[in-house]
């Protein structure tokens, strides 16, 4: 794929599939490089932290932080997701063994 692409099929396929850049949509106006090349004098936001457009109200975070890789930063995104099914009582298990035993005894 040529370079100059690349842009024009991750817009697609984030309209296709209803993402947006969370880091791009929260903070418009900061500017945090994921990208940053000293020797080339170069800074560039490459990576994008793509989310469901119906998840947005579950993220509690993203940022671009420094990382011990020499050019690219480390790009995260937090969630909070509310449990939406309370877990029952007690314990399950699978007695599948148990039970084959059982019949194998009759």
């Amino acid at each position: 794929m040529e370079t100059n692409k690349f842009p024009n099929a991750v817009l697609i396929t984030m309209d296709v599939f209803d993402l947006i850049d969370i880091q791009r949509e929260k903070y418009p106006n900061v500017n945090k490089y994921s990208y940053l090349s000293n020797a080339l004098d170069v800074k560039s936001r490459i990576d994008f932290l793509l989310v469901a457009k119906n998840l947005i109200k579950y993220v509690k975070k993203s940022d671009i932080q420094p990382s011990i890789a020499p050019d690219h930063c480390t790009v995260y995104i937090i969630l909070s997701i509310p449990e939406i099914n309370s877990r029952g009582p007690g314990f399950w298990k699978f007695n599948l063994i148990t039970r084959y035993l059982l019949v194998m005894n009759i």
